[in-house]
C-alpha cells in the first residue's frame, strides 16, 4: 500500500511513458539539381511540421520529428541510421506519393517492428499513380488531393494515435 500521491506519480509516469514522442518521416528526396520535385518535397515536409505544431498547440505533446534526407552530413550508408531511427520512433508516418521505392522498404520495415496502429501512410493520387498499389485499409491512412490539406487531415489522425497510446491501447 502506498500513498495516494505516491500512487497519482506513478499513474502520470506510466501514461507519459506511453505517450509517443518520436516520429519518423520516410520520404522521398529528390536530387539537388531538380528544382521543381525538391521545391515540393520541402513544401510537403513544411506541411508535416505544421502539423506537428498544431498537435502540439492541441495537446500540449511535442513530436520530434525525425527524417534523414534533411541532415547534412557526408555520403554514407544510409539504411543502418534508417533502421535504427524507425526502431526507435514511437509513431512512422511514410508519404507514399510517387510510389518511391525508398519508401516502400522504410515502410515495410516499420511494418515488421512497429506497432501497425502507430503507421500513418500519407498518399497524393497522380494521373501516374491514382492508387496505393497494396491494400493499406487495416492500417491509419491519409489521403490528400494537395500538400496544402496535410495538416488539417493528418492532425486528427496523429491525435488519435496519442489518445490510444495514453491509453495502452497501442
Amino acid at each position: 500500500d502506498q500513498p495516494l500521491g505516491r500512487q497519482l506519480i506513478q499513474i502520470h509516469d506510466t501514461i507519459l511513458g506511453r505517450t509517443p514522442t518520436r516520429v519518423f518521416l520516410a520520404r522521398w528526396y529528390p536530387a539537388a539539381s531538380d528544382g521543381k520535385a525538391l521545391k515540393l518535397a520541402n513544401a510537403r515536409l513544411e506541411q508535416i511540421r505544421i502539423t506537428l505544431r498544431r498537435v502540439a498547440d492541441q495537446t500540449g505533446r511535442q513530436l520530434e520529428l525525425k527524417e534523414l534526407g534533411s541532415e547534412s552530413e557526408p555520403v554514407r550508408l544510409i539504411h543502418p541510421l534508417m533502421y535504427e531511427a524507425i526502431k526507435t520512433a514511437d509513431i512512422i508516418a511514410a508519404d507514399l506519393t510517387g510510389l518511391r521505392p525508398n519508401v516502400f522498404a522504410e515502410a515495410g520495415f516499420a511494418l515488421q517492428h512497429m506497432n501497425q496502429g502507430r503507421l500513418v501512410f500519407l498518399f497524393q493520387p497522380s494521373e501516374a499513380h491514382p492508387k496505393v498499389p497494396f491494400d493499406l485499409d487495416p492500417y491509419n491512412r491519409v489521403e490528400v488531393e494537395d500538400s496544402g490539406e496535410i495538416p488539417d487531415k493528418l492532425t486528427p489522425v496523429l491525435i488519435g494515435i496519442l489518445e490510444k497510446a495514453a491509453r495502452g491501447e497501442i
